[in-house]
């Protein structure tokens, strides 16, 4: 059995590994390697522990969507049928982030924020298809 303590930027929680658990993780269970934990919380003595059950690779946890997207158009080429096909093909990437819409001009830039209807993936590879859309400049998540 095993008693640690790991943190993120929000803050610290003790780790509790089993034996079991401890020797199947053994190798990633290292000081001030940065590591991915699945577990369970617990409330003991008035205090939260993670009842650790395995350690993942960070490229292996589950990447969460962020609030918001961002997209820049390039507004040469706007017009209402471009506007048109850019809300059918965000439909292709759909997913729990708001978008905001960024046009420039000569008063400086408007954003516009999209109807909560039309809500996208954050996630790299929608971000990704997103930036291949022929009117997008720019995408970015917050």
């Amino acid at each position: 059995m095993a008693f640690g303590v790991i943190e993120d930027y929000h803050g610290q929680v003790e780790l509790v590994a089993f034996p079991e658990t401890y020797a199947a993780n053994l190798e990633a269970l290292q000081v001030n390697r940065v590591i991915g934990c699945v577990g369970k919380l617990e409330q003991r003595k008035g205090s939260v522990q993670l009842v650790l059950d395995e350690v993942r690779p960070l490229d292996e946890l589950e990447e969460k969507d962020a609030q918001a997207v961002h997209i820049r158009l390039k507004t040469e080429e706007l017009d209402e049928q471009s506007l048109y096909s850019l809300r059918g093909d965000l439909g292709e990437f759909q997913g729990n982030s708001d978008v905001y819409i960024h046009l420039s001009g000569d008063d400086g830039e408007t954003v516009i924020r999209v109807s909560s209807q039309l809500r996208v993936s954050s996630k790299k590879g929608s971000l990704n298809g997103i930036r291949r859309l022929p009117i997008v400049s720019e995408v970015w998540k917050v």
